[in-house]
C-alpha cells in the first residue's frame, strides 16, 4: 500500500483506511448497478424502437404489395416507395425497393443509405432483418423486409423493401439516463461515508481499548484487564489478551519470588561462609609465614602458598557477595561516579600477572616442492625450476583427493544429453563429460570466460556454432571457444569433455562434488586469467595430428587464458613400477582424466602439526573414463595398469608457469602469451 509522507498519523490509521475501503465498495457497487441498469435500459429503448418500426413497415407493405404486378417495373417500385414515405409519420423514414437484385428505387433523388452487410443477405432472407449503424455521429436503423410469394410463403418473390431512419430521439433518451446516473453518483458516495464512519468507530473501539491496556502493561501495571462484550473475533482477541495478562502477572510474581529467594540465599551463604573463612584465613596466614621462612620443604611450601592465595580469593568473593546482597536488599545506597575508561583499563592491565613464557617453537614447515619431488633423470620434468612464490596459506589443512568414476555417473540410455553428462569440479575449473550421440545439441550457455573442448580419439565429429559461424571438428585435439553463447552440434557417438571456469554458476552448481568446495580451499591459488590471445576473439582448434614426441619435451601441452591441457601419449601395457615419478605442487590442483585403460593413483598427504588431519597413503585404481582431483601439496603419481592401451590427460587451472617457462613445451604459446 502506498505511504504518503505528508499525512499525519491520524490519517494513516486503520479508521480512515476502513472508511475509504467502505466508500470505495459503495461507489463501485453504485457504478456497477448504474452500468447494468443503463445497459438494460439502452437495449430496451433501441429494441422497442426497432420492433415498432419493423411492425409498421410490415403492415404498410402488407397493405400495398398485393396491388403490385408479378414483375413490377421501376415506376411500380417508385410508386410503392412514395406511398411508404408518406405513411412514415413521426418516424420520417426513407424507403426504397429492389426487385431481383436490381438497384434500389426510391421516391426521390436522394440515395438510400444502407449497410452493405444488410443488403448482402436480404435477397435470400424470408423474414424481416434489421441493423443499427452510425451515420454522421448518429445512430440509424436500417430494415430489410423481403416480400414472399402469395402462393408459397417460404419462397421469396424477389422483391425487398428497405427503410432507414435516424434514432436521434432514442439516443437523447439514453443520454438522459447517463446524465441522471452521473447526477446520482455524488449523493451515493457522500451518503456512504456516514454509515462507514459509524461502522468503523464500532469496530475500532475495542482495538483502542486493547492498545491502551497494552500500554499500561508495558508501564508495569500487570493487573490491567479489558472489558469484553460480544462473541465476535474482537471479543475473542480481548479474552485472549486477558488470559495472557493473567499468565504474565503470575509469571512475574513467581520471578520476583525466585529473585528474592536467590538474593536471600546469596546473603545467607555469604554470611555463613564468613566464619569458616576467617578461621581458614588465620591458618593459611600462619602456614604462609612458615613457607616464606624456609622452614618447610619447597614442594610443601609451594602447595601452602597456592592454598593461601586461593583462600584469599574466596574471601574476596564472599565479601563481594555480601556487598551485592546489601545493595539488593536496599541496605546500602549505590553512588554513581564518573570513571575514565582508559585509565581503568590501564590499571587493570597493570594488575595482571606477567605473561606466560613463549610457546615452544613451531614444528618445521613442509619441505619445499623440489625436496618432495623424485623424477627420473631422463624425465623432462627433472629440469623444471621450482616455484619461487610461497603458497597462499601454508598453515591450512590439506584437502583430500577426490576420485570420480565418470562411467558410473552417466546414464547411457538417457534421451537428452543432460542425462548423459557427468559434471565434476575443482577449485578453478568445471569438467563436463558427455556420452554424446548423433543429433545431440550441447548448449554451453553464455560463459563469461573461454570454453575448452577436449577431443580424444574416441570423440565424435561436431560443429561449433558461435556468432552465426560454424566450425567443423573431426579429429583429436583441443578446441578453444571464446566467451559468449555457443553450442555444439554432434554428428556421431562418443565422449566429449568440456572445461568451464567455476565462475559459471549453472555448471558449478551441477557438480556432483559441489559440497567439497562449499568453502574455497585456502591452499589453492585463485584463478587469474592470462593475457588475451593474439588475434582477438575466434574459435581456435589445435589438432594432435602431426605433433610427435620430441626429446626434452613433456607431453603435448596447450593452454588458454584459464586452462592448461596436457595430452600424455598413449602407453601400451602397464607402467614399470620401478620408474614412477612422485611429485607435488605448491598451490594448484591437478585433474588427471583417464580416457583409455586403467590407472592406480598413489597419493601421500604430508604430516602437519595437527595429527587429526593425518591420512593413510592412498592407492586407488580407476578405469576409464574417470577423474582424479589431486590437491596441493600431496605427493602423487599415477601408474597405468591395463595390459592394453592407457592414456591420461592432465588439466590445470590456471596454466602452469613452470611448464610455460620451458621453450617449446606449450605448443600454442604464440597464440596465448604468458603474463
Amino acid at each position: 500500500m502506498p505511504r504518503f509522507r505528508g499525512l499525519g498519523p491520524r490519517f494513516r490509521g486503520l479508521g480512515p483506511r476502513l472508511v475509504t475501503a467502505f466508500v470505495l465498495v459503495a461507489v463501485l457497487s453504485a457504478l456497477t448497478t448504474a452500468a447494468l441498469t443503463f445497459q438494460q435500459a439502452r437495449s430496451a429503448i433501441l429494441d422497442r424502437a426497432q420492433h415498432r418500426a419493423v411492425q409498421d413497415l410490415r403492415s404498410q407493405v402488407g397493405a400495398l404489395a398485393p396491388d403490385l404486378p408479378d414483375r413490377p417495373a421501376e415506376t411500380d417500385l417508385r410508386a410503392l416507395a412514395l406511398q411508404l414515405d408518406r405513411f412514415a409519420g413521426a418516424r420520417d423514414w426513407h424507403t426504397g425497393a429492389v426487385y431481383r437484385n436490381g438497384k434500389p428505387v426510391t421516391a426521390g433523388d436522394l440515395p438510400l443509405v444502407l449497410p452493405p452487410a444488410l443488403t448482402a443477405v436480404a435477397p435470400s432472407a424470408t423474414t424481416a432483418l434489421a441493423q443499427r449503424f452510425t451515420r454522421a455521429d448518429t445512430v440509424w436503423l436500417a430494415i430489410a423486409l423481403p416480400v414472399v410469394s402469395a402462393d408459397d410463403p417460404s419462397e421469396p418473390s424477389g422483391l425487398v423493401v428497405y427503410a432507414s431512419f435516424s434514432l436521434a430521439s432514442e439516443q437523447q433518451d439514453i443520454a438522459s439516463l447517463v446524465t441522471a446516473a452521473r447526477t446520482g453518483f455524488l449523493p451515493v458516495a457522500l451518503a456512504a461515508v456516514v454509515p462507514a464512519w459509524l461502522a468503523v468507530r464500532r469496530v475500532l473501539r475495542p482495538v483502542r481499548r486493547l492498545r491502551s491496556a497494552a500500554e499500561n502493561m508495558a508501564a508495569g501495571a500487570l493487573d490491567t484487564r479489558i472489558e469484553v462484550t460480544g462473541r465476535d473475533e474482537l471479543a475473542d482477541l480481548g479474552r485472549t489478551f486477558n488470559s495472557m495478562a493473567t499468565a504474565l502477572q503470575a509469571d512475574a510474581a513467581t520471578l520476583r519470588d525466585m529473585e528474592a529467594k536467590a538474593r536471600r540465599f546469596a546473603a545467607d551463604v555469604s554470611h555463613e561462609l564468613r566464619t569458616p573463612l576467617a578461621a581458614m584465613t588465620a591458618v593459611t596466614d600462619v602456614l604462609y609465614e612458615d613457607a616464606a621462612s624456609g622452614r618447610i620443604e619447597p614442594e610443601t611450601a609451594e602447595a601452602l602458598t597456592l592454598v593461601a592465595d586461593e583462600t584469599g580469593k574466596l574471601v574476596r568473593m564472599v565479601e563481594d557477595l555480601m556487598e551485592i546482597s546489601r545493595f539488593d536488599a536496599g541496605a546500602a545506597r549505590l553512588d554513581l561516579d564518573d570513571v575514565d575508561l582508559g585509565e581503568l583499563i590501564a590499571k587493570t592491565l597493570a594488575l595482571r600477572p606477567s605473561p606466560p613464557p613463549p610457546p615452544p617453537a613451531r614444528l618445521p614447515r613442509l619441505p619445499s616442492e623440489r625436496a618432495m619431488t623424485v623424477y627420473a633423470t631422463d624425465d623432462p620434468r627433472s629440469t623444471l625450476t621450482p616455484a619461487s612464490a610461497s603458497p597462499p596459506d601454508h598453515d591450512a589443512a590439506i584437502a583430500a583427493a577426490q576420485y570420480v568414476d565418470l562411467g558410473r555417473l552417466l546414464s547411457p540410455d538417457a534421451a537428452t544429453p543432460d542425462g548423459r553428462t557427468a559434471v565434476v569440479r575443482a577449485q578453478n575449473v568445471v569438467l563436463a563429460h558427455t556420452a554424446a550421440r548423433a543429433g545431440d545439441d550441447l548448449d554451453n550457455g553464455t560463459p563469461a570466460g573461454e570454453l575448452a573442448v577436449v577431443v580424444t580419439d574416441d570423440s565424435p565429429a561436431f560443429t561449433v556454432h558461435l556468432d552465426g559461424e560454424e566450425h567443423l571438428i573431426d579429429e583429436p585435439g583441443l578446441v578453444v571457444v571464446p566467451p559468449g553463447a555457443s553450442r555444439l552440434a554432434v554428428h556421431g557417438g562418443g565422449p566429449l569433455v568440456r572445461l568451464f571456469e567455476t565462475g559459471e554458476q549453472p555448471w558449478r552448481d551441477r557438480a556432483v562434488n559441489a559440497q567439497a568446495y562449499a568453502v574455497d580451499h585456502p591452499r589453492v591459488a585463485p584463478l587469474r586469467r592470462w593475457p588475451e590471445p593474439v588475434g582477438g576473439r575466434a574459435v581456435r582448434f589445435y589438432p594432435l595430428a602431426g605433433v610427435h614426441d620430441e626429446p626434452g619435451r613433456f607431453g603435448r601441452i596447450f593452454r588458454t587464458r584459464s586452462f592448461m591441457v596436457n595430452f600424455l601419449p598413449p602407453q601400451e601395457g602397464p607402467r614399470d613400477p620401478r620408474k614412477l615419478s612422485p611429485h607435488t605442487h605448491d598451490d594448484f590442483e591437478q585433474l588427471s582424466l583417464a580416457v583409455r585403460g586403467a590407472y592406480v593413483h598413489h597419493i601421500r598427504t604430508p604430516w602437519l602439526n595437527d595429527s587429526t588431519g593425518w591420512r593413510d597413503d592412498e592407492h586407488v585404481t580407476l578405469g576409464s573414463p574417470s577423474l582424479a582431483v589431486i590437491p596441493p601439496p600431496t605427493v602423487h603419481t599415477s601408474a597405468a595398469v591395463d595390459p592394453g592401451v592407457n592414456q591420461l590427460i592432465d588439466i590445470f587451472s590456471p596454466p602452469r608457469a613452470d611448464f610455460s617457462a620451458k621453450p617449446g613445451w606449450v605448443l600454442n604459446a604464440d597464440d596465448y602469451p604468458a603474463p
